[in-house]
């Protein structure tokens, strides 16, 4: 598999990191909705229903990583997070499609990674 780009996942304060042990990279900033097939602005839309007081430099931060993680990363793409606790970077390359995992868990938009 060839990588194409990489890409960057800050989210949380680190609670990516649980996700990126298990195989997984996520965000969700707070938006109870599948993003499955949604565009940019649809996205924004969204993001800004669910966060009305967010700046628009904390908006567009926001809505460009979640549109990234659902439109933009192809299988064969690094991965990378940031563990503030350690001052370390995990790497990993994404190996499946966007998918939504609504219940239980905070980072529900994902993708497989390894």
């Amino acid at each position: 598999m060839i990588q194409k780009n990489t890409w960057m996942v800050r989210s949380d304060g680190g609670n990516a990191l649980n996700l990126f042990e298990e195989g997984l990279v996520g965000i969700h900033y707070g938006i109870p909705n599948d993003l499955t097939g949604k565009s940019l602005e649809e996205i924004r839309a969204l993001y800004k229903i669910h966060n009305p007081d967010d700046s628009k430099y904390k908006v567009a931060g926001a809505v460009g990583m979640l549109d990234r993680i659902v439109n933009t990363m192809q299988a064969g793409d690094g991965v990378v997070t940031y563990d503030p606790g350690t001052r370390q970077y995990w790497i990993g390359r994404i190996f499946g499609p966007y998918f939504c995992a609504l219940g239980g868990r905070l980072l529900s938009k994902r993708r497989e990674n390894a």
